[in-house]
């Protein structure tokens, strides 16, 4: 078999395997982008095709083209929704899911997102700005606040413990169980529990909760530009989550490499990236939520047990900093980081 085939071969068992994007499969939509890009399909996404490359132009605008240099979709990044990720509210034309096992290679101001060779998604940030990207990292203090959250829905860390040491570090893994769902949870509610580590990028194994009822796990990361997250998978209240973040050679380069894994149903989803190396690394572990109204909308404490943070096999100090939000202190009941040692902490709500 010569390579030519051999590489359509993998490209074909990839797209029938795990629901990929063609370009016959694009159809006209509402122009309004309220979902993440993704070359996947699913209920959660706008998809586009294998082989895309999303541009964001410094005027604003973001573009689409398709796999033969076709434009599939342009629109204004003024008409598309923010929608909120672990990392803060982002406009869903800056939002990608990807298959688990992608890695995503950043040269410059283009990222690619590859699976088994396949390069399944191409972004390209013509941006000048943070405000540019779409990430909205800034707030008018005159904006009105409802129950320590501004007007527009905006969420936050809302408790959380952090290690800013920037030490060197190449493992980081955690344990914590899904906690209690939020009592009486208003429409739009989403929580996340998380352990991450942050350097120019941040990654982050994470347990979500929506206000459909529905507990599920991705790994995240986000790059300053634009924030990826694997398929996500559901889980149970109770069940046992571990996440794991591990820079570990593979085969050729070194890579980070982040999973999250449940012990209830088996599901894992991962992501890699080659974008940074194992140094000057900060830790966290940390409760966010959106649209939350007060401690209904909230879950039940969370402990965090067996935290690893590593160094070439050798356990790195931390010291852990507890911080709570003060403006959502005085709406919340009952906010608290327990710290019982490096190993365990727990973040505690009135639930």
């Amino acid at each position: 078999m010569n390579k030519k085939r051999m590489a359509l071969g993998v490209a074909v068992s990839l797209i029938i395997c795990i629901g990929l994007i063609l370009p016959s499969a694009i159809s006209e939509k509402d122009k309004t982008i309220k979902l993440a890009l993704s070359p996947m399909e699913g209920e959660d996404v706008y998809p586009i095709p294998v082989g895309s490359t999303i541009v964001h132009l410094p005027n604003g605008t973001t573009e689409v083209y398709g796999p033969q240099k076709e434009l599939i979709l342009s629109v204004e990044d003024k008409d598309v929704e923010m929608i909120p990720t672990p990392s803060g509210f982002v406009k869903a034309t800056h939002v990608h899911q990807v298959p688990s096992g992608t890695t995503i290679v950043t040269t410059g101001n283009t990222a690619k997102a590859y699976k088994v060779g396949v390069c399944l998604l191409t972004v390209i940030n013509h941006c000048k700005s943070i405000a540019d990207k779409g990430i909205d990292q800034t707030r008018n203090n005159n904006q009105p606040k409802i129950l320590g959250r501004y007007s527009d829905g905006s969420g936050r860390w809302i408790e959380f413990a952090t290690d800013d040491s920037k030490d060197t570090v190449d493992h980081y893994d955690g344990y914590w169980t899904v906690p209690s769902s939020p009592p009486n949870p208003d429409n739009n509610v989403i929580n996340y529990l998380f352990i991450s580590m942050q350097d120019n990028g941040i990654i982050q194994p994470v347990l979500e909760y929506t206000a459909s009822g529905n507990w599920k796990i991705a790994s995240w990361y986000g790059s300053g530009n634009d924030y990826y997250h694997s398929t996500k998978k559901p889980v149970d209240e109770g069940d046992l989550i571990h996440g794991i973040m591990n820079y570990e050679w593979a085969g050729h380069l070194w890579e980070w490499r982040w999973t999250i894994t449940t012990t209830g149903n088996g599901y894992s989803t991962t992501i890699h990236t080659i974008d940074f190396d194992d140094k000057n690394m900060t830790e966290q572990v940390a409760f966010e939520a959106y649209y939350i109204n007060g401690d209904g909308d909230v879950p039940g404490d969370t402990l965090f047990t067996n935290l690893n943070i590593k160094n070439n096999g050798q356990r790195v100090d931390v010291t852990w900093v507890p911080i709570v939000d003060p403006a959502d202190a005085e709406y919340l009941d009952d906010l608290y980081v327990r710290m019982y040692s490096d190993y365990k902490v727990r973040l505690e709500t009135a639930n």
